[in-house]
């Protein structure tokens, strides 16, 4: 059998196969949007800045400060 894209992946696929595949696309879509939300320097601001703001809230709902 043929292989797609080098991962192993087989045309007749298993139910496990098709998981390994759902997976990897969108393992490979988040990739992707990763790369952009870096490229943006506004985009990756936010997000750093909500990221301060979910430590803060975990950090309360923990009890650690």
């Amino acid at each position: 059998m043929a292989k797609n894209a080098g991962i192993g992946l087989s045309p007749v696929k298993s139910q496990a196969a098709q998981e390994r595949r759902w997976r990897a696309e969108s393992d490979l879509r988040t990739l992707k949007e990763a790369e952009q939300i870096k490229a943006d320097r506004g985009r990756l601001t936010d997000a750093k800045r909500m990221a301060v703001v979910e430590v803060k809230a975990l950090r309360r709902v923990s009890g650690k400060r």
